[in-house]
């Protein structure tokens, strides 16, 4: 008796997994997995979609919402669109910005998703939305341009200097921009871009390339950041990176050094703008200050201090 119940409750199961697997079949049929989402600039939001499969865009729509827009993109598509996997959004227009948390929930976008601001005139209609993911993704992990997403950019804005670091996307090139939820403020000098690498301490180059030509590979690499009152009421911020690795210790931190005042001249020194950990540490190190003098006022008399060592922290 016991065992013809459990090869009953065996067939039943068998049974439950096979019909599940042709319903779930069914539905992946009728939807569109979006890769790529393209808003372009008009009085109405209007997206092209980019899917895992065309080397251009698919479709357009228009509409006062995203759900319009999506919706009226969608009827050309003729199948219901699904976002949960989308890896890329890229606009020209900064007011999208300020969409991006409210469509995160709304359409249950990842979190790892990239967004890419492009210079005015740029268009992904005609590129392979897979192409420039993977160009991002290579930038990325070999410390070309500082590491990005969703999750980075929205947890900038929340910030006390409400700006973000995107990647920048112009004339086929990538960079590094600053955005505020409602403007663009200012794209970042190669050599910012690569000190950034280093500031945020999750994209650090392989090579330093000297001025001379003369490489110095790259074996390991660590940043921490230490802040102090001074006697004159001022915070000084010290970056400590410590490097290991084979060549000219001496020229690669000087260009190293010269690359993160670059990014701090560009980033915290012009635009107040915090994107490499910058209030973490004060609040950390010097709270009282930044409680009292705000974020604004605290860095406007900050000084910085970059130091690069030989060696392990």
């Amino acid at each position: 008796m016991k065992k013809t119940t459990r090869c009953f409750t065996w067939l039943m199961l068998c049974g439950a997994m096979l019909s599940g697997t042709g319903c779930t079949a069914v539905q992946v049929r009728d939807r569109t997995y979006l890769q790529g989402l393209e808003l372009q600039k008009s009085d109405e939001i209007t997206v092209q979609l980019h899917d895992f499969e065309s080397t251009a865009a698919i479709a357009q729509g228009s509409g006062d919402s995203m759900e319009q827009a999506l919706a009226q993109a969608g009827a050309v598509t003729g199948k219901a669109l699904f976002l949960g996997h989308t890896e890329l959004i890229a606009y020209t227009d900064p007011s999208y910005s300020a969409y991006l948390s409210d469509w995160m929930t709304q359409y249950r976008l990842s979190p790892s998703c990239q967004i890419l601001v492009m210079t005015e005139g740029e268009t992904l209609e005609q590129q392979d939305t897979a192409q420039i993911v993977e160009r991002l993704q290579y930038a990325q992990e070999n410390g070309i341009v500082p590491k990005t997403n969703l999750f980075t950019i929205l947890k900038e804005f929340a910030g006390a200097s409400a700006t973000a670091l995107v990647p920048f996307y112009s004339g086929g090139g990538l960079s590094a921009a600053l955005i505020t939820v409602d403007a663009f403020c200012d794209s970042l000098s190669a050599d910012a871009v690569r000190g950034l690498c280093w500031l945020r301490d999750d994209a650090d180059p392989k090579t330093v390339t000297a001025a001379d030509g003369a490489c110095f590979q790259i074996k390991t690499a660590s940043t921490q950041l230490y802040a102090q009152m001074q006697e004159n009421g001022h915070v000084k911020v010290t970056v400590s990176i410590h490097i290991t690795g084979e060549g000219d210790f001496a020229q690669a931190a000087q260009v190293i050094q010269m690359q993160c005042e670059a990014a701090i001249t560009e980033t915290v020194t012009q635009h107040h703008a915090d994107v490499f950990g910058l209030e973490a540490c004060l609040r950390s190190q010097c709270y009282h200050t930044i409680v009292d003098h705000g974020w604004d006022k605290t860095i406007s008399n900050a000084e910085f201090q970059v130091l690069v060592v030989e060696g392990y922290s």
